[in-house]
């Protein structure tokens, strides 16, 4: 598919400032973690069975996930797919895919246009897994929602299938912004031991809620949860950091919150990946 869609690709108007890849085509397999069907939003994982023009997919597991959020990344219509922003390689485009046949499912390239020339080098990619978000974009402001100004609730997060060997997954969410205040960056969430056969967690996800197996870790509020953005009013914009790690053993819950850097230091020799860093930003 790459070189496929490279060579299509190449002619066409480079537009400049679009950081947000929300679709992601790695290892043969096409992420879009938010694709509107009919008034509904979901999740799908599709495989590359067929490297030809028209392009082949096939579902790899069922739709994953509920509604996720009004942000569309994706959307099918008119038997047209909209793509909007997939990374391949390093590069990030917006595309729409004509439907020719629904078995299997099958694809031919109507349009493509290149958004952004080594967008991944430029955001921090590191490889397998890389981590999107439904309910904001990258580098964008949080929604009031996920604050405590809001219902303080968890974003939806996808991340593509971390490397060979993978048995589980950690989440951090952290503010390094909080070190003048509290003299420490300020632990959100510590999400551990996610199943490997698991690459999404829906908003608003809770101890109830998560996937079997999985378990919060302790935050700094002292609670075993998410608790979204809280900075000191009047103490202007803090930025906000998720990272998604793919690990080759489930581990002991830490007994402490533990930050992005903390984390890599303490489990150095279990990590076999990490994703770039999910940034947002509030204020109060």
């Amino acid at each position: 598919m790459t070189k496929f869609v490279q060579a299509v690709l190449l002619s066409l108007i480079l537009a400049n400032n679009l950081f947000a890849d929300t679709v992601v085509f790695n290892n043969n397999q096409l992420t879009i973690p938010s694709v509107s069907v009919g008034d509904k939003m979901y999740a799908v994982n599709l495989d590359l069975v067929t490297n030809s023009n028209p392009l082949q997919f096939q579902l790899l597991s069922p739709i994953f996930g509920e509604v996720l959020s009004n942000a569309v990344s994706a959307a099918f219509s008119n038997n047209t797919l909209t793509i909007n922003q997939v990374m391949v390689g390093d590069n990030l485009y917006d595309a729409s895919l004509q439907l020719v046949s629904d078995s299997p499912l099958s694809f031919e390239l109507l349009q493509a246009d290149i958004i952004c020339l080594s967008c991944a080098q430029s955001q921090g990619v590191d490889g397998s897994p890389t981590l999107l978000s439904a309910s904001f974009f990258n580098q964008d402001k949080i929604p009031v929602n996920y604050s405590c100004e809001g219902a303080s609730l968890s974003p939806a997060l996808t991340w593509t299938p971390g490397p060979e060997g993978t048995v589980s997954y950690a989440i951090i969410m952290d503010d390094p912004d909080a070190v003048p205040v509290a003299g420490f960056t300020w632990v959100h969430m510590n999400l551990f031991n996610i199943p490997a056969t698991t690459y999404t967690i829906a908003e608003g996800i809770t101890s109830n809620s998560l996937p079997s197996g999985a378990s919060f870790g302790l935050n700094h509020n002292n609670n075993n949860a998410y608790d979204g953005p809280c900075p000191p009013p009047g103490q202007g914009l803090h930025n906000y950091y998720w990272r998604v790690y793919a690990l080759n053993e489930t581990i002991s819950l830490p007994s402490k919150p533990m930050s992005r850097s903390e984390f890599e230091s303490a489990y150095a020799n279990q990590i076999l990946a990490s994703s770039y860093l999910l940034h947002g930003i509030f204020e109060r």
